[in-house]
């Protein structure tokens, strides 16, 4: 028996460009060696939550965070090309292991000192 897959509805966690993944410089990502996603070049510094569940990841680095649905599915939201190096210097989470509700602020993160250090996406 083969079963549907599910539509999952996700609200845009930035405003910004679409850009495609595979242009993203990180092959980890342009080759969706962590499953499929969206890359935006972001012209807002605060990101929403794409769907409402738990926050259950932070990285150390405040660089990346992952909500989990009820449904069970994992949402990873990673800030940023090479942001790892910044060591969480300029990122702010607003949410550790809470329930943010589908466009609630969850990280301030887009300084003017990240967005300089790393140019958008589409200029590279």
């Amino acid at each position: 028996m083969t079963t549907t897959p599910q539509r999952v509805a996700l609200l845009a966690p930035l405003s910004g460009v679409l850009v495609p993944l595979e242009r993203v410089p990180d092959p980890v990502f342009a080759q969706r060696t962590v499953g499929d996603g969206v890359s935006i070049d972001p012209t807002s510094g605060e990101l929403l939550a794409p769907a409402a569940g738990r926050v259950t990841l932070l990285h150390r680095a405040s660089h990346a965070l992952a909500i989990t649905t009820d449904e069970g599915l994992e949402i990873l939201v990673h800030i940023g090309v090479d942001t790892i190096t910044l060591n969480g210097k300029g990122f702010t989470p607003r949410v550790v292991g809470c329930l943010p509700s589908v466009g609630s602020g969850v990280h301030q993160g887009l300084t003017d000192q990240n967005v300089s250090k790393y140019p958008p996406i589409q200029s590279r």
